[in-house]
Order: structure tokens, then C-alpha cells, then sequence
């Protein structure tokens, strides 16, 4: 009987529901800026991914190869990529909006500062970064969580217990 792993859809759902949560605690925390413990979420992805792909390993009693441990580990960052877009965009546009102002507002005062541009180029480049803003924050979402949770599926295909070698006593 072959066996069933837990879903790359399940583990990506609650690696990013503690993602999620761990990010809305930041921000209430009104540390989002701070570097160092803004890095919390990566950090928490990193460990999401590679707890994944050792749990499979597990679940297949080791009987995996590192590629069959990699796919499973980029589905579940795949999943975990999915569901921050979504959260991401509900978050700038419904839970955290002034957040949003307030980096528009920032991205402003730095061009006046620098002063480079006109006022008329500045509010040009404002109108456009508002059009554009939710596919930005896409991109960067891909890019964070879909580029370092391949990278992370990697370290846990290397990482996870595997013994492709079936024994005589548990071939089929």
C-alpha cells in the first residue's frame, strides 16, 4: 500500500497562516521598518520549508529521492507564494491602507528631498506608482517568497533523510 503524504497545499497553508501572523504582529508592533526582526518572516518560511520536506521524508519512511523531497518542498512554496499574494494585497488595500499612504508619502518626501525632479515629474511618477502598486507588490511577493522558498526547498531536499534503496523486505 503506497503511502499518502500530508498535502503540499495543507503545509502551505498553515506555514502561512503563521507567516500571517507573525507579519500582523509586526505591524500592530509598529516594527515592520526594523530590519532585523523584519526578517522574522523569511526566517519563519526558511523553517516552514525545510520542517516540510523532513516531515515527507518522514512520512515516506525515507523511501525518497532528494528530487521527489525538492518537488515536494517548491509545491508547498508554491502554495505559501499563492497565499501571501492574497493576503499581501488584502492587507495594503483593506487591513493595513495607511500603510500604503505612508510609504507613498515617504517615496514623496525622498524625491523632493533629492531634489532631482520636477513637481510635475514627481506627481507624474506618484500617479503611476499608485496604477501600478498591486502588480509591484505581486512581483515582490514572487520574487520573496517564490524565489527563497525554491531556494529554501533546496536546502531541505539536501537536508532530509533519504534512502531511494528499497530493501528486499519492503518491495512490493
Amino acid at each position: 500500500m503506497e503511502k499518502k503524504p500530508v498535502s503540499p497545499w495543507l503545509k502551505g497553508l498553515v506555514i502561512s497562516l503563521i507567516t500571517i501572523a507573525a507579519s500582523i504582529a509586526l505591524q500592530y508592533a509598529g516594527k515592520t521598518d526594523d530590519k532585523g526582526i523584519g526578517m522574522i518572516p523569511v526566517v519563519l518560511l526558511l523553517a516552514g520549508i525545510i520542517w516540510a520536506c523532513i516531515s515527507y521524508s518522514k512520512q515516506m519512511d525515507a523511501q525518497v529521492t532528494f528530487g521527489n523531497v525538492f518537488y515536494h518542498g517548491f509545491q508547498v512554496a508554491a502554495c505559501v507564494t499563492i497565499f501571501m499574494i492574497i493576503y499581501t494585497i488584502f492587507s495594503v488595500k483593506i487591513l493595513f491602507p495607511e500603510q500604503y499612504e505612508a510609504g507613498m508619502a515617504k517615496a514623496r518626501a525622498q524625491m523632493e528631498k533629492d531634489n532631482k525632479l520636477t513637481k510635475a515629474e514627481i506627481d507624474d511618477l506618484m500617479d503611476k506608482s499608485k496604477k501600478f502598486f498591486v502588480p509591484l507588490i505581486m512581483i515582490g511577493v514572487i520574487f520573496l517568497y517564490g524565489i527563497l522558498g525554491t531556494i529554501f526547498a533546496l536546502i531541505g531536499g539536501l537536508v532530509a533523510k533519504k534512502n531511494p534503496n528499497p530493501t528486499p523486505f519492503n518491495q512490493s
